[in-house]
């Protein structure tokens, strides 16, 4: 039996306190993981089992107080597999990649490379969900399942897949949610032939559509996907090719509904020294028609890598030049940006420091309307890594981060810049004794005014691993975090005290 305690303290202040994720008060978390494996159950059969039960008395990581968060049974013999609790439905990427709470069935046809599987069972992502009325923040009930039959001849893999999933329209904690009910199925394929692979999935959906509050709606939708992968001798091309219509509602898989994209990507190793390589990507979405409008996104890249230069055995230097191009289908925004791209790594000291240095520089032009916005921006990281120096019986390392970057806003599509600074450094002994401390310094720059922030984190901690607990470990941490934002009345600060207790059980 593995165990896991954790007694916490948290303090939290500042008059935007509430923003913490952290319960500002000392708790309790435990967690026992107890399993049972290679158990004799007769003839060919085995079976085991893995559930992981949890107390604490903090309401925000369980208001019931005690709870199981994971349980699995397997039993197998060699042609067969029943999986109950804690199930991973495993059908196809659009039909349903799922984990659920049920059943699951799979036979095998002389090997693993050709099967019938059928899975079935709740989407509740907790077991307080399946077994208690009393949650909540417990949503509404769905559930699903589907069969998966797969066949291999030789170099040529085919599976056919049905998936099926439903909501409890009658779920007193269905609220104003929308009900759907689903019918999926989906084949999949993968060719193989020496250095190539092609593979591909194509998904139908007939969904049924209850909103709360007026007439139902049927919707059918495709999705189809053709990827492939290759290497011929010292070049190698990847691409895939995706088109999901606007319809297309996948309740158990995952895609984007009104998408287009084709996306390639070309490397060719010339000698040991140089590579040249190209990637162009080129999609539109709409986000499930949240958007008002379709949005266009291409970009094209392309760049050489030399190896080995000055004769150092571990140095690479990538120069490389970008295009992204951004429009909607009104014409009521537009960006371009242009990037080069210089890029440096090379070990040192006999190999014990590694070290990075990378540039960007940016040309961005973004239209809102008749507004039109042109920027440069100068990016770059550098990152060192050392592997360690042995003092005593010591050995110490450490990493160096320090960088700005440009993410893109998921609220205004523009993109922010942020400048981060990261020091870590670590002792460990030779009986297995760890000491470290951290200290990360972050600002955000973004593109509404006056949400700026600035972040100060920093972290030291202790760690020994005592016989008694055998195996497991004693760990003392310390964080401070100092949040800052234009807008002062959001600022906090949060202390908070961990030490965490790893320690298993004899056999």
């Amino acid at each position: 039996m593995e165990n896991r305690t954790a007694l916490l303290n948290y303090t939290i202040t500042g008059p935007g306190k509430a923003q913490s994720f952290y319960d500002p008060k000392a708790r309790i978390y435990h967690e026992s993981d107890i399993q049972i494996s290679d158990l004799q159950l007769g003839g060919d059969w085995k079976g085991s089992l893995l559930t992981t039960l949890r107390y604490t008395d903090s309401p925000q990581y369980d208001p019931n107080y005690t709870s199981i968060q994971n349980l699995a049974i397997h039993l197998a013999d060699p042609q067969n597999n029943i999986d109950a609790g804690d199930v991973f439905a495993n059908l196809s990427p659009y039909s349903m990649m799922k984990g659920i709470k049920g059943v699951g069935f799979q036979h095998n046809f002389g090997d693993d490379r050709n099967y019938v599987r059928a899975v079935y069972g709740s989407f509740d992502g907790q077991w307080a969900y399946l077994l208690l009325n009393s949650r909540l923040d417990e949503p509404m009930d769905r559930f699903g399942g589907g069969v998966r039959v797969q066949r291999a001849i030789d170099n040529l893999t085919v599976g056919a897949n049905l998936a099926q999933v439903a909501d409890r329209a009658r779920d007193p904690k269905r609220g104003t949610s929308n009900v759907y009910r689903q019918v999926l199925p989906a084949v999949d394929w993968e060719y193989r032939s020496g250095g190539m692979v092609l593979s591909g999935e194509h998904a139908y959906s007939r969904s049924k559509l209850l909103p709360y509050a007026s007439l139902s709606q049927s919707l059918q939708g495709y999705a189809n996907r053709i990827v492939f992968r290759g290497i011929y001798r010292t070049f190698s091309l990847n691409g895939n090719v995706e088109r999901v219509t606007p319809n297309f509602i996948t309740l158990g898989g995952g895609a984007t509904p009104d998408r287009m994209r084709y996306h390639a990507r070309a490397d060719w190793r010339l000698d040991r020294q140089w590579q040249i390589f190209s990637d162009y990507d080129q999609f539109y979405n709409s986000l499930s028609q949240q958007l008002s409008t379709r949005t266009h996104y291409e970009t094209a890249e392309a760049g050489i890598i030399r190896r080995h230069l000055l004769g150092r055995r571990a140095s690479a230097l990538t120069i490389s030049g970008r295009s992204r191009s951004k429009r909607t289908d009104d014409g009521s925004a537009s960006a371009r940006s242009h990037r080069i791209r210089l890029k440096y790594k090379d070990r040192a000291f006999d190999n014990a420091l590694n070290y990075t240095l990378d540039y960007e520089r940016l040309l961005n032009t973004d239209k809102a309307g008749i507004a039109t916005t042109r920027l440069s921006n100068n990016l770059y990281h550098i990152s060192v890594g050392y592997r360690g120096y042995d003092i005593g019986k010591w050995r110490v390392s450490g990493d160096f981060d320090f960088g700005r970057q440009e993410l893109q806003n998921p609220t205004t599509a523009n993109f922010d810049i942020s400048d981060m600074m990261l020091l870590s450094l670590k002792a460990k002994s030779s009986g297995g004794s760890e000491l470290g401390a951290s200290y990360n310094l972050g600002s955000n720059r973004v593109t509404v005014a006056g949400s700026g922030s600035r972040q100060n984190r920093g972290m030291v901690y202790f760690s020994i691993a005592p016989k008694i607990l055998h195996g497991g470990s004693i760990r003392s941490e310390y964080s401070l975090n100092d949040y800052r934002f234009d807008n002062v009345t959001r600022n906090y600060r949060e202390g908070l005290l961990q030490v965490l207790i790893n320690w298993n059980l004899k056999k």
